[in-house]
This record gives structure tokens, C-alpha cells and sequence, in this order.
């Protein structure tokens, strides 16, 4: 008879433990549905050919020989935040070597995007970077 009761406890002690997994694994699930994707960014292109790269404390940034007309203003310098070092040190590499080898720079920004005067981007003479590519 213990037998019996043991085996039937074990049962109800595996089946609660099971439910109550499945619980928390829906509550996980349901916790990463509720969480809302990011805005799309409608990014925009420039070429460049760099003319004067910089180092700052608070951002990297390259200066085009060529200019873009966004609303009204011409942009020509284009930064990157050190606050993410890592992607900070790539743009100054791919910056750097493009300066140097004459290359061009194709250059992802969004033209409305003006959080570049947090890290020290003019709003009227510089935008935040997204991306850039060299041939």
C-alpha cells in the first residue's frame, strides 16, 4: 500500500512540476511578445570621399570633400558615438583607411535623425551614421 501511495505522489509531484514549468515557459514567451520591435529607420545614401577624419571623447567623424542638402542645411560631416566603443574603433578604421587610400565611402544615415548633438554633431553641418561601406 505505501507502494502504491508513493508511486501516485511521485505522479502528482511530476505533473505539478511539469504545469508549473509550462507556466513559466509561457510567461517568458508572453513577456517577449509584449516587448515592441524597434521603429524602422528609412536610411538614406551619401558618397564620400573623406577629407579630414577626427577623434574625440565623445565621438569619431569623417568630413566628405562633397556636401548633402538637407533641409536647407549642407551636410558634410558625419559622426559616430564612442559610447559604443566597438563601433566607434570600426568607423575610425574604415575612416581611416578610405582617407588613406583615396577611396570612397558610401554612408547609411536617416536625414531626420538630429540625436547627433548629443555626442557633439552639428545639426546643421552633421549627422549620426548607421553604416558605411568602402569598395
Amino acid at each position: 500500500m505505501i507502494k502504491r501511495w508513493s508511486s501516485k505522489w511521485f505522479l502528482v509531484l511530476f505533473l505539478l512540476l511539469v504545469a508549473a514549468l509550462g507556466v513559466a515557459a509561457a510567461g517568458r514567451l508572453s513577456v517577449q511578445a509584449v516587448q515592441a520591435a524597434p521603429e524602422a529607420v528609412v536610411m538614406s545614401t551619401f558618397s564620400c570621399t573623406p577629407f579630414d577624419v577626427g577623434v574625440f571623447i565623445t565621438r569619431v567623424h569623417v568630413r566628405c570633400t562633397a556636401s548633402v542638402n538637407i533641409g536647407g542645411n549642407s551636410i558634410a560631416w558625419w559622426s559616430y558615438p564612442t559610447s559604443d566603443s566597438a563601433g566607434a574603433s570600426r568607423f575610425l578604421s574604415l575612416f581611416e583607411t578610405a582617407k588613406a587610400t583615396s577611396s570612397t565611402l558610401t554612408i547609411y544615415y536617416d536625414p531626420n535623425d538630429l540625436t547627433g548633438s548629443t555626442f557633439g554633431c552639428g545639426k546643421t553641418d552633421c549627422r549620426r551614421i548607421y553604416g558605411a561601406t568602402s569598395p
